[in-house]
């Protein structure tokens, strides 16, 4: 045995050092789930012996990369590193950094080897079901007892299952604020807690694994997930263990579902995690057998971690994905919870990227995540993300920028985001978007489809004020957005946000926003602060609310050559200030009025042709 892995391990020298000295040339490795990290991956399938073949992971091949470059030598004609089909299985994120960069005439270029599926997975097999009396399928998970794998996912045969929930079908209702506690002090929440409210009788308990029970509370633009600390039976009164954004509740008619108490897994489709004893049970959707399924849980939640340093001007850059799926990114809840104040800002992405500069995502799918798909976060200048295919997603599809104050002094810039297809989001952080620009300049958004989302189609741009970011000239352009702001209630197909000058929003397709019966969702929705944004040339209709809906703090705004039919108002202005709208067409039927019926509505400073 130690002759044969001295042997594989010289094998794999030899190789290396051959390479060595046709660095000049293009060089391939091969990863293969059936691999090995002791072959030397110069080959596509193992020797009859099985002395030779690929690479049994992403992170070796890396490393032969680095090996190449460890005298020095230059790969002119750059490395491509081609995956096999099958599931490569991360226990770590796939990390890259500066050394691992290629060139603009030799990229490097990690792609699926011809004709083949590879799928790179953080996910976990789990097996050894058993069915019980009533129906449901259980197995004891060793590494998951005593909450050391509290997973939040779980996928059967690729279908994302529920996690046990109640009520099944609709919601509860908070039924009253607690004025005691953490109370706000000011402002027209005053006198509201955050962490406690009442409920109506009945809808909660003091179960006895309350830590293990969570609460998913649903807002007017935002969602969050907190445990329950306590329940008062008698007075009807639920603490949470970490405070909300807003106070509770936020308005009239706020709802929440319950998560993972006991009891709750009553319905097919539904699974449940005990986390202190480690057993799962999965209630199955129709007839299937649970045990003879493919059954996976999140374990690593950044698939790719790239990481350039660019306060150093050491950047990340051509580095090429090709054809590859990502799938299975975890989520896990802090325990004092999670929300946010808008846009799940603070979530990360399966693929996330600082200080990256021409990289390029393309023909890949990204799917069965926690969080955003991908983040071109930080400093990450010229890359592309084009013809992949993002679903099935707990949180959002594509960042690009950050959300976060002090402003970063280098935004990301230049990058392209086209021709994607995100659909399917929000299943876990109901106020994700299908593309979400932050602090960025100088973006092009354009030829994608996005749809199925609970909350905003596109958004552009951060902070409710006219305050200097550096944010401007981004470009949302030819993009069909529809069915979205499903669930939550003040967003809209394209939404902008703040300061963004010389930024366009045109010749897009929007339909199907919010719902009609309730006036929810705006078609183009320029919220607080948005100024020095022309939306023209779009197409919008079968929307909730506005067509066009221009809201308070904005400025600057020209709407021109918009085609508005079918909505619950064709324009809605509320701005202070002077905004342009002129040559649209606006078309209504049935209820709907061409302005928001609103009585201050006139009172505004507008231009209308």
């Amino acid at each position: 045995m130690l002759t044969s892995i001295i042997r594989n391990a010289l094998l794999a020298t030899v190789c290396i050092l051959c390479l060595h000295g046709q660095a000049a040339g293009p060089v391939t490795f091969y990863v293969s789930p059936g691999g090995s990290d002791a072959w030397s991956g110069t080959v596509s399938s193992p020797n009859a012996d099985r002395t030779n073949g690929p690479f049994g992971s992403l992170a070796r091949a890396r490393d032969a990369i680095r090996e190449l470059r460890a005298d020095g030598k230059q790969l002119q004609g750059g490395v491509r590193v081609l995956l096999r089909g099958g599931t490569h299985r991360l226990e770590e994120p796939f990390r890259l950094s500066p050394e691992d960069s290629g060139t603009s005439e030799g990229p490097v270029v990690f792609a699926a080897f011809e004709g083949e599926e590879p799928v790179v997975s953080g996910g976990r097999e789990i097996r050894g079901f058993t069915k019980t009396v009533d129906g449901a399928y259980t197995v004891t998970l060793d590494v998951a007892k005593d909450r050391s794998w509290p997973f939040r996912q779980l996928f059967i045969s690729g279908r994302r299952y529920i996690l046990a929930r109640s009520p099944n079908a609709g919601q509860y209702f908070i039924r009253k604020a607690v004025l005691e506690g953490d109370v706000v002090k000011t402002g027209q929440w005053a006198g509201k807690s955050k962490t406690a409210f009442g409920f109506f009788p009945g809808d909660l308990e003091a179960w006895d694994n309350l830590a293990e029970v969570n609460l998913k509370l649903y807002f007017s633009w935002n969602s969050g997930l907190y445990p329950l600390q306590s329940v008062d039976e008698e007075r009807h009164v639920a603490r949470l263990a970490g405070p909300t954004v807003w106070p509770m509740p936020r308005s009239s008619g706020q709802c929440y579902l319950v998560e993972n108490h006991p009891g709750a897994l009553d319905s097919p489709g539904e699974w449940q995690l005990d986390r202190v004893t480690g057993v799962l049970r999965v209630m199955p959707s129709e007839d299937e057998d649970v045990s003879e399924l493919d059954v996976v849980a999140p374990v690593v939640e950044h698939l790719v971690l790239g990481q350039g340093d660019p306060d150093n001007d050491r950047f990340l850059e051509h580095i090429r994905f090709e054809g590859i799926s990502f799938q299975h990114g975890a989520w896990y809840l802090p325990p004092e919870g999670h929300g946010d104040p808008q846009a799940e800002s603070t979530l990360n992405a399966a693929l996330q990227f600082d200080g990256a500069r021409n990289v390029t995502i393309e023909g890949c799918e990204i799917a069965h995540i926690g969080n955003y798909g991908i983040w071109l976060r930080d400093a990450c200048i010229g890359n592309r993300v084009v013809r992949n295919h993002l679903h099935d997603l707990g949180g959002g599809g594509i960042r690009v920028g950050v959300h976060t104050r002090p402003v970063p002094d280098v935004l990301s810039h230049d990058n392209l985001i086209s021709n994607n297809f995100i659909h399917d989001g929000g299943h876990i952080h109901a106020g994700a978007v299908g593309i979400c620009v932050g602090y960025a300049h100088d973006n092009m958004i354009s030829h994608n489809e996005v749809c199925d989302f609970r909350y905003t189609g596109i958004s552009l741009g951060w902070n409710w004020s006219i305050t200097r970011s550096g944010t401007r000239q981004n470009a949302v352009e030819r993009n069909h957005v529809h069915h979205v702001m499903r669930v939550l209630d003040d967003g809209g197909g394209i939404y902008s946000l703040g300061l963004t000058p010389g930024s366009v929003v045109r010749n897009n397709h929007i339909h199907h926003v919010g719902r009609l019966e309730d006036a929810v969702g705006h078609g183009i929705y320029l919220d607080g602060g948005s100024s020095g944004v022309l939306a023209e040339n779009n197409l919008i209709h079968d929307v909730g609310g506005g067509g066009v809906r221009i809201q308070h703090g904005t400025a600057c705004l020209t709407v021109l050559n918009n085609i508005a039919a079918y909505c619950g108002f064709g324009l809605g202005i509320d701005s202070e200030r002077t905004n342009i709208f002129a040559y649209n067409i606006v078309y209504m039927a049935g209820e709907g009025t061409p302005f928001r019926p609103a009585t201050e509505w006139q009172s505004y400073n507008k231009i209308i042709k």
